[in-house]
């Protein structure tokens, strides 16, 4: 993560809401770059306290990631929640027990999944309300594509990167490295070799349109070249 590129000032600006809000959530559209940001934030945060004579900074227990692209639903995040400081319950009660003395930063990743289905919604809504007024020492950072609509919300609004930017991340930090590759490769038809070739036209100022069409016309080549057949697997998708 050293050197961030790209995301710096979003990173620095998270870093400024964090003792100002208890509460934070990074919006933006799919594949802006909102995970990279809040790893950078977390990232950022442990160094400082490495740094530091006592080995804390801002939060005295430390920062903790949840992953919910895939949760289930609100119990399954409980649960992981409660983990953090060894404990094996999904009941909400016990859990704002078992941290209500605790000093820390909880990094909500991709809670769209739960906020999609409307009971689900409500009751993850509830349940940060409750631990916010029940572990004071508590802060909660959040990513999703628009705003959790709770109370007293802190919304970071995380703009897409041009198509100069995204090529000038391509070039200088690499494919394997690159942290919004997600847009740039769906747009290419999912090709990662596609996008690296593509940044390279972006920087010459072709338009959209044009890389376009390029790029397509190689995968139509490619699928002749490699005669498949209607079921066959891409292996442009593939490589994603």
């Amino acid at each position: 993560p050293d050197p961030f590129l790209g995301r710096n000032d979003a990173v620095l600006h998270v870093l400024s809401c964090l003792p100002l809000h208890r509460l934070s959530t990074i919006v933006g559209e799919c594949a802006s770059g909102k995970t990279c940001v809040a790893k950078m934030v977390i990232y950022t945060l442990q160094q400082r306290a490495a740094e530091a004579a006592d080995g804390r900074y801002l939060y005295r227990e430390g920062v903790f990631q949840i992953s919910c692209a895939t949760m289930p639903s609100l119990q399954q995040l409980v649960f992981e929640t409660a983990g953090i400081v060894g404990r094996l319950t999904s009941d909400e009660d016990e859990l704002v027990l078992a941290i209500c003395d605790k000093n820390l930063l909880i990094v909500y990743d991709g809670v769209d999944g739960l906020l999609a289905d409307k009971t689900q919604s409500v009751l993850f809504k509830t349940f940060l309300e409750k631990v916010l007024q029940g572990v004071p020492g508590l802060s909660v950072l959040c990513t999703c594509a628009r705003p959790l609509g709770v109370p007293y919300e802190n919304i970071i609004g995380l703009n897409k990167l041009s198509d100069s930017e995204l090529a000038s991340l391509i070039r200088a930090d690499g494919l394997a490295n690159f942290h919004s590759g997600d847009k740039i490769c769906i747009y290419f038809n999912g090709n990662p070799l596609a996008a690296s070739i593509a940044s390279g036209l972006l920087m010459e100022g072709m338009k959209n349109e044009e890389l376009y069409d390029i790029i397509h016309s190689h995968h139509k080549m490619d699928i002749k070249r490699l005669k498949l057949g209607e079921f066959d697997a891409d292996p442009w998708n593939d490589a994603v």
